[in-house]
């Protein structure tokens, strides 16, 4: 929309409102029809202050209602470990025993022989994403 659009708009605008509040100020057949808004107009504002009153008492309860979510999250999530690392030491000696299904490497850890995935295999190859 044009600037000259806008004013024009905007005037026209302003000429109506003022014509409508002279209409209720200034006629007697304005104060008679102002005299019948003005009880819905306070009881429209009446219900507008218990519906603020309503919002902001929910407001209150989600929040309250939050704070227990959060707690009863809290409190029901499992914490890390704070048991302290084992201390480094020698490596135990002896290879473990055989699995049915695995078999032993030269490190002494057992591998399996059989169902092995592509991503074993990568890994093994040094082939492996990082």
């Amino acid at each position: 929309m044009a600037d000259r659009e806008r004013v024009l708009l905007s005037a026209l605008a302003g000429a109506a409102i003022g014509a409508a509040a002279g209409f209720l100020m200034l006629t007697n057949r304005g104060r008679t029809v102002r005299g019948q808004i003005e009880p819905k107009l306070d009881e429209f504002l009446g219900n507008v202050d218990q519906l603020k009153a309503s919002v902001r008492k929910a407001r209150q309860v989600a929040e309250a209602s939050w704070h227990s979510f959060q707690q009863i999250i809290d409190e029901t999530t499992p914490r890390p470990s704070t048991r302290p690392e084992p201390a480094e030491g020698p490596e135990p000696q002896g290879h473990p025993e055989p699995v049915e299904g695995r078999k032993p490497t030269s490190s002494g850890r057992p591998e399996f022989t059989e169902g092995r995935g592509r991503f074993d295999q990568r890994w093994e190859t040094g082939t492996r994403p990082h």
